[in-house]
């Protein structure tokens, strides 16, 4: 599949329903926002626009996220506005980017470099000045210079809330320009406040009128989005923090909706498609192409994203991702920003929950990105994961793929099925690591890794036209259902029937129902293993031994408790 050609909302949605949402109660998130944009293509495809809300705004109220009019703080993903700004005056009034700053800034305002190579735009968008705040963990080594920014003896200037930012701001510049790429919001003031000098507007008010407005974006004025708290035992309380202004490192919040149109601006080129892009192609490309070299990093980077372009979980597919943590009490609330510019999509997730960990965010862009440039491993790799059990004939009307139970081999136990089904249907096995040939294997100890694979290894065996149908015994017919969704959500290749054997349906599982066919407590750590196979399929048992049946009393079926 050409991920870029065949995005569809039905599988996106799909895919949110299946992870999003576990994911979503998982992380202690309470509600969350998630929006996907593609441009369009001039005379071939009209811009592609998902904007999703999941969990609550206010959980307190029953309220759930709306992507229309739920507010989520935007934090330091505020900064792609700065980017747009200074890019669109780079296009229209040739704005320097290659010149020394201190020519740029506020007349009285300076930067009292410590390196003799100058601090350009470039070096300030790309995030490789060197600069960062005592807040800033590289800013503590030892060979950093401390310095101040001069403040302005603009009048005007001195008005400005970014210079009033940058005033008698300690800063530290740990490496030249150029040499080393360094995430720090300082980057972005200053680049906020060479626009407000080359403008002579205000920050706020010139990415207002110049780039909001033109989307029919109001946000202008003290917008409110509610966050959730996190405490030492993991309760969340809703709170309103105090609004902030709009500037070069945060300020936006903006629902869904809004940032859908400001990704699809950041992406889609003047005179295509309904939205009213200013930045040419050729603009769009300098921007996101992340071409510049860093130092001799071997790293590139490009304009107005804090991480470079990398491959996300071995993704061939150049990635730019920025994340903002807004702090909230014990932790923070994180939005995501990522572009695939090979790809012309865009991505934004936020949370309205503090989390110490990973949070919503991250891990759900992970899932995107599987979706949207999946990762193909070697055939080879993928080949493990099935066994012929009959010999594939020219006249095939059926492919049969066959998911064994949880402590059989898959050849085992569809052995002698060539013998007993007809000639014209092939029967393959799904063979699990941990077992029979795979015994060598480390044992998955996830089912919705297990289901992934043996869905990507299924997919890679698909033929044209050749219908196919799974079956599953005991935990293989939770797999097998599994495999279906994902076959049907994310490769577009739905089964014609799926069998189950010894294996109730999830909606009649009584988690609280402890019969497994047996009357004493021989099977316990079995019975409470397979209540939780929907979580991790391979403690289905307290040891190998007994999953394997080498030893100890037989295991009963495995199927879920009824």
């Amino acid at each position: 599949m050409a991920p870029s050609a065949n995005l569809r909302t039905e599988h996106l949605d799909w895919l949110l329903h299946t992870h999003g949402y576990p994911l979503l109660k998982s992380s202690g998130a309470v509600g969350a926002a998630c929006v996907l944009v593609r441009a369009g293509l001039r005379g071939q495809r009209q811009p592609m626009v998902f904007s999703r809300g999941l969990g609550y705004e206010r959980a307190e109220e029953g309220k759930v996220v709306d992507v229309g009019k739920s507010l989520f703080n935007c934090g330091a993903c505020s900064k792609v506005l700065c980017t747009l700004g200074i890019m669109q005056l780079w296009q229209e009034q040739g704005l320097e980017l290659h010149t020394d700053v201190n020519h740029m800034l506020p007349e009285g305002a300076e930067i009292e470099a410590a390196f003799p190579e100058p601090i350009t735009l470039h070096h300030l968008l790309t995030h490789t000045s060197g600069l960062a705040t005592s807040n800033d963990g590289e800013a503590n080594e030892s060979n950093s210079v401390t310095m101040y920014i001069r403040s302005s003896t603009d009048p005007t200037a001195q008005k400005s809330l970014v210079m009033r930012r940058l005033r008698g701001t300690q800063v530290h510049q740990v490496a030249a320009p150029g040499a080393q790429h360094l995430q720090s919001s300082v980057n972005d003031e200053v680049a906020g406040a060479v626009l407000e000098s080359f403008t002579g507007t205000e920050y706020g008010r010139y990415i207002h009128r110049r780039l909001l407005q033109p989307l029919d974006l109001n946000i202008a004025g003290a917008r409110i989005a509610t966050v959730y708290e996190t405490d030492a035992r993991g309760n969340t309380s809703p709170t309103r923090p105090s609004p902030r202004p709009l500037l070069p490192d945060g300020g936006l919040v903006a629902t869904a909706e809004e940032m859908a149109q400001i990704l699809l601006w950041l992406l889609q080129p003047v005179g295509v498609g309904p939205t009213p892009g200013v930045l040419s192609d050729s603009t769009i490309q300098a921007m996101l192409s992340g071409r510049f070299p860093i130092g001799n990093t071997g790293q590139t980077a490009c304009y107005g994203f804090t991480s470079t372009p990398v491959g996300c979980t071995g993704s061939p597919v150049p990635l730019i991702v920025d994340v903002a943590d807004t702090e909230v009490g014990r932790g923070c609330c994180q939005s995501v920003v990522a572009v695939l510019p090979d790809l012309q999509c865009a991505i934004w997730l936020s949370s309205n929950t503090s989390s110490e960990g990973s949070g919503f965010c991250l891990p759900m862009l992970e899932l995107l990105l599987e979706y949207i440039s999946p990762v193909d491993e070697s055939p080879e790799i993928l080949g493990q994961w099935l066994s012929n059990v009959t010999l594939t004939r020219a006249d095939t009307v059926l492919d049969l793929y066959c998911f064994p139970s949880a402590g059989c081999s898959a050849t085992a136990q569809f052995e002698g099925w060539d013998e007993r089904l007809p000639d014209y249907i092939s029967v393959k096995a799904v063979q699990l690591p941990g077992r029979s040939s795979r015994a060598s294997e480390p044992s998955s100890r996830s089912l919705h890794d297990m289901a992934d694979k043996a869905a990507k290894a299924i997919r890679m065996r698909l033929t044209e036209g050749m219908p196919i149908a799974l079956i599953g015994h005991g935990m293989g017919g939770i797999m097998a259902y599994e495999v279906a969704c994902r076959l049907k959500g994310m490769y577009n290749r739905a089964p014609i029937h799926v069998f189950v054997i010894g294996c109730a349906a999830p909606a009649m599982w009584n988690t609280t129902n402890s019969a497994l066919g047996t009357e004493n407590n021989t099977y316990t750590p079995w019975r409470h293993a397979l209540v939780a196979l929907r979580r991790d399929p391979l403690r289905a048992t307290e040891s190998k031994k007994q999953l394997s049946g080498g030893g100890g009393p037989a295991a009963p079926a495995d199927s879920p408790p009824r």
